[in-house]
């Protein structure tokens, strides 16, 4: 098994950076950029190998960031197969080389015997930089999983105060008492969306929430406009219909919004 290790950095200030060696998954930057950070790619993926297992992980290492860094290993150590109970976790390349699985080929049989291949099992971890402004950043980490009975898809959202060192919940947004106001705004924008009368059953049209009663979820993405709430395959829905997005404007929830919060700036 071979394990690709590729690290990149990234300066304050240099709004462009370039490894010798760059992964598929391009990369782009803000025209703000304060906090400097390394690039890691992992991966055990071997191009000898056309049906063997491999994983990838992809994400940055923040260098005056350690509460975040340390956020993201959270996420990480489970990927790894790993928990806080085990003690020697800091350094999660070295990990990766250890635990990662991958590079073994799935059967001896004939790859061009179409009924009797098996489809190599792929675990990718990839977490990557949507925006950055001077007190906020946001992080989307997708996982795509391959090998079973179909491949799955899952991606949340990081959405970090960079001066209070914490990431944000709806809580630090929105002034007391929102949760049902915002969720009316939030129904009004999927039921659009998704071409439905405002009587009309949720759980009848394909919908799983709770009492049949919308709701949003806390898995969000401060944008430059608004909220991007996302659910992953099979949260609300069947996984034939994908994952489900509500994009909320600031402009329908500048009455909910707290006058000191983070996105105030936002509101015009």
């Amino acid at each position: 098994m071979t394990i690709r290790n590729i690290v990149c950095s990234a300066l304050i200030f240099i709004p462009l950076f370039s490894c010798a060696q760059k992964p598929s998954h391009k990369r782009t930057r803000s025209s703000i950029d304060t906090l400097a950070f390394t690039w890691h790619y992992l991966s055990t993926e071997d191009d000898s190998c056309k049906n063997c297992d491999y994983t990838i992980l992809d994400y940055p290492l923040f260098l005056n960031e350690p509460k975040l860094n340390d956020t993201l290993k959270q996420i990480m150590l489970p990927f790894l197969n790993l928990t806080d109970e085990n003690k020697d976790y800091e350094n999660i390349d070295t990990l990766f080389k250890q635990f990662a699985g991958g590079g073994k080929p799935l059967n001896d049989v004939d790859s061009t015997d179409s009924a009797n291949s098996l489809t190599p099992m792929t675990n990718e971890l990839h977490i990557k930089k949507l925006r950055e402004t001077p007190n906020l950043i946001t992080l989307e980490l997708i996982n795509d999983e391959s090998g079973g009975v179909h491949p799955n898809e899952s991606t949340t959202y990081i959405n970090w105060d960079k001066k209070r060192h914490r990431n944000i919940i709806l809580d630090d947004i929105f002034v007391k008492n929102y949760s049902s106001r915002l969720n009316n705004i939030g129904e009004k924008i999927f039921r659009q969306d998704g071409d439905l009368s405002k009587t009309a059953s949720l759980a009848e049209n394909g919908y799983n929430f709770d009492g049949d009663q919308f709701a949003l979820n806390d898995n969000f993405a401060i944008t430059d406009t608004g909220l991007h709430f996302y659910y992953n395959s099979y949260e609300i829905a069947p996984y034939m219909r994908g994952p489900t997005n509500v994009d909320i404007p600031f402009s329908k929830i500048k009455s909910l919004i707290k006058k000191n919060s983070i996105i105030s700036q936002y509101i015009k």
